[in-house]
């Protein structure tokens, strides 16, 4: 079985930082909005396993521009966006999303559209941006997350976590 592609790319970033470099991983998303609230769960579940000085996990809900003095603190390498998005593909699917390619995104419900984060976040701290988005299928209100979106979700962590624990077993 090929490696999907967001889990290369995803493979390709991180192997090309340094030991010394930090990264934070960003949960977005609204937890009474369905498949929105993807972001926000995968972050409160790598906020347990992922203990690495060098990594921050931050659930940031639907307004991550209020972490970024936290994240100026911290000075990043890379932000790792993670968020529903709608991209047009299948529910569940899955893809990393450069910053360039964040710009491309439809408007979305949180309260500073994710580009005009990403090219702040640039400017203001000098780091790298990737989106991982995952395609929803529900973002009703008081929708509970549906089952592709809850696979998709399984899988971005264990690569995560795989990832952080010991990146030398990712492939």
């Amino acid at each position: 079985m090929s490696t999907p592609t967001w889990k290369r790319r995803a493979i390709q970033t991180l192997r090309s930082l340094v030991p010394t470099d930090r990264i934070s991983l960003l949960g977005i998303g609204s937890e009474l909005r369905g498949d929105d609230a993807v972001g926000l769960e995968i972050a409160r579940q790598l906020k347990q396993k992922i203990t690495a000085p060098s990594c921050q996990v931050i659930e940031a809900g639907t307004s991550p521009e209020n972490f970024t003095s936290i994240l100026r603190q911290f000075a990043p390498a890379v932000v790792l966006l993670i968020d529903a998005a709608q991209m047009d593909e299948p529910p569940g699917t899955i893809r990393w999303l450069s910053s360039d390619d964040i710009a491309a995104l439809p408007a979305t419900t949180h309260a500073l559209p994710l580009n005009l984060l990403a090219q702040y976040l640039q400017k203001e701290i000098n780091c790298q941006i990737a989106l991982i988005g995952i395609q929803p299928l529900h973002t009703d209100f008081q929708a509970p997350i549906t089952k592709s979106v809850l696979l998709a979700m399984g899988e971005v962590v264990m690569v995560l976590e795989e990832y952080f624990l010991d990146p030398g077993l990712i492939e």
